[in-house]
């Protein structure tokens, strides 16, 4: 049973507003201020509500884990063909995950009240980073180790936005692994971190 670990924030919406505006800013530190060094499949923080105003815990069985390293079996033969078993992956956690804590719901970008299990880009970040950090411990990943959150802000012109990243090892490439595009369970948009920082978005595609 799934049950709230700690909320930060009142549920009133002037202080849901706050994160949803200005919350969206930051970038390396988000881990600091919201990682969950301890996780593991069987326990680990999920943030939703704006800001990471909100922590949910959730587990996966055996079988579910299991379910997802299939995903990487049999091991993909480039840096390319892994990046797209990632993407797989972070929506295959992110449906299991959203069924446990009622962020199923949780809808494409974010909207200035979406709720308590609305998830922005920050949630988003630390959640994937998190996803992203149960995988490599697992040693599914063999290109790739997991980089920073990445942030873009206003000096584009644009929402200032956080995503996670990995880093290809052959090359040190940074790719953004940025589920706040979709909705939950949808894959992730992947893309070069010097592209996605240009303000890209999949209607750029």
């Amino acid at each position: 049973m799934v049950k709230m670990v700690k909320a930060r924030l009142a549920r009133l919406k002037p202080l849901l507003l706050a994160p949803a505006l200005a919350g969206c800013t930051t970038g390396a530190s988000l881990m600091a201020l919201h990682g969950d060094p301890d996780m593991s499949f069987s326990g680990f923080h999920v943030c939703h509500g704006y800001g990471c105003s909100f922590e949910s815990k959730a587990a996966l069985s055996a079988e579910e884990v299991s379910g997802i390293g299939a995903i990487f079996r049999p091991p993909p033969a480039s840096a390319e063909e892994e990046r797209a078993r990632i993407g797989a992956a972070v929506a295959r956690v992110e449906t299991l995950v959203g069924t446990q804590i009622g962020t199923s719901a949780d809808e494409a970008g974010a909207g200035p009240f979406g709720g308590i299990k609305q998830q922005d880009c920050i949630d988003e970040a630390v959640n994937t980073t998190h996803y992203l950090t149960l995988m490599e411990r697992a040693g599914w990943l063999a290109f790739h180790r997991v980089g920073e959150p990445a942030h873009r802000g206003i000096d584009i012109g644009r929402w200032p936005h956080n995503t996670a990243t990995v880093i290809e090892t052959a090359s040190g490439r940074r790719y953004v692994i940025d589920s706040w595009f979709h909705a939950n369970g949808e894959a992730p948009e992947i893309v070069p971190v010097e592209l996605w920082a240009t303000g890209w978005g999949p209607e750029k595609r």
